[in-house]
């Protein structure tokens, strides 16, 4: 309730959680859930909770504005406070370690640096995307962290008095055309949708198409407009691609303040043993497996990697058998399924006719699993691999294990 209704005992996360709860990013409600148990149990202080809220916030713009996926944020956030835990000692602050784990995210699951997020401020269309992050973008835009605030989100989403407007307008006008100069084709093309031609106003329908001179001069216009969104538009004499380009700098400016990068300095203690992501660029060569977990399926003790293999392919085949038949009738040498007539030395039988070949090297095993992940569109990172604690005391073996959990985080 407290996460639905913005009501903790923490006026700062009340003003996060309400944006957030805009966003209807309904994914994060576990992680906040575990957040606010650690606040109440005095595992966080005040500032932790908070920081942790605005990391999260800005974690999940970032992505959007630059387009990434949110189907990765639900493996994100579903294991995000264990992650924590895990490498959290007593001196460490939790938001920090947090901070460390989302900073070493990388491809789809990644937090967008400052390139890339100022080159998607930049040049979205942010006029075409959801309502609600739309009236979310443009309420943080107007009112910062300023304690005097304008609520446009009611105003676009609900109350319906307020609206999105084209500086430049999506109609040009002769007028229009003049002012823009003899590339006005391309300058509309380019700047229509792009966030420096837009902003908030209550009196969309008697802008319309009208010069920008007269927009900005007439009553109710851009120059009587209350929105600090309109500050630039009441000084500047023209509408040209120069004032978009200088609007775009502002706006840029406030985003990347709006929405920062974050930074800690916890570095891990580098863990010797322990469960660990399967990545199938690590070398295991000599590393002995002691048990996994795959696709939520708890710890299953193995001896040795055959074993494991096997209790994959069955359970991808309990999932869904087609794929390695698909595997299988493609007949290429060293992949996870084979199709036999009777079975022979070496080969472990999945289905009828449908055979697993285990005299292989580490490597080669490997190579098969990642295979049968393509192929079944299963992140490397759904498969966790404990190793065996009594054989891991050489430096060797040590190295392995730190560079599985340190690229794999």
């Amino acid at each position: 309730e407290q996460i639905k209704e913005a009501s903790t005992t923490t006026k700062g996360v009340n003003e996060v959680l309400k944006r957030i709860n805009v966003l209807e990013m309904n994914v994060m409600t576990p992680f906040f859930l575990e957040t606010l148990k650690n606040y109440e149990e005095t595992i966080l202080s005040e500032d932790e909770l908070l920081d942790i809220f605005r990391v999260t916030e800005n974690f999940i713009v970032r992505r959007s504005i630059c387009n990434l996926p949110t189907n990765a944020l639900n493996k994100i956030y579903s294991t995000l406070n264990r992650d924590v835990l895990k490498l959290k000692t007593n001196q460490d602050n939790y938001a920090d370690v947090m901070k460390y784990i989302l900073l070493n995210k990388t491809g789809s699951a990644r937090l967008p640096k400052d390139d890339e997020f100022r080159e998607a401020i930049n040049s979205k269309d942010f006029y075409h995307i959801n309502n609600k992050w739309r009236a979310y973008i443009f309420n943080r835009l107007e009112n910062r962290e300023s304690k005097e605030t304008t609520e446009i989100i009611d105003g676009l989403l609900n109350a319906k008095k307020y609206s999105i407007e084209h500086i430049m307008p999506q109609t040009l006008s002769k007028e229009w055309q003049k002012d823009l100069g003899k590339n006005y084709k391309e300058v509309h093309e380019i700047w229509l949708n792009r966030i420096a031609n837009l902003t908030v106003t209550g009196y969309n329908s008697n802008y319309s198409n009208r010069t920008f001179s007269v927009k900005r001069d007439m009553r109710d216009g851009f120059k009587a407009s209350p929105f600090r969104l309109n500050e630039y538009l009441k000084k500047a004499e023209r509408w040209t691609e120069q004032e978009l380009k200088a609007r775009a700098k502002d706006m840029e400016k406030n985003a990347l303040n709006l929405w920062k990068y974050p930074s800690t300095a916890f570095e891990p203690i580098i863990i010797d043993v322990g469960t660990v992501p399967f990545d199938s660029d690590q070398d295991y060569t000599g590393m002995t497996v002691a048990a996994f977990e795959f696709l939520g399926s708890g710890r299953i003790s193995v001896k040795y990697w055959k074993e494991m293999i096997i209790k994959i392919i069955k359970m991808l085949f309990d999932k869904d058998p087609s794929g390695l038949y698909q595997l299988a009738a493609s007949g290429e040498s060293g992949l996870a399924a084979s199709f036999i007539e009777e079975g022979r030395d070496g080969y472990v039988e999945i289905a009828e006719r449908l055979y697993f070949y285990g005299e292989t090297s580490t490597w080669a095993k490997e190579n098969s699993l990642k295979k049968l992940f393509e192929l079944y569109k299963i992140a490397e990172d759904d498969l966790m691999i404990e190793f065996r604690d009594g054989e891991i005391g050489d430096p060797e073996g040590k190295k392995k294990i730190q560079n599985a959990v340190m690229d794999t985080i």
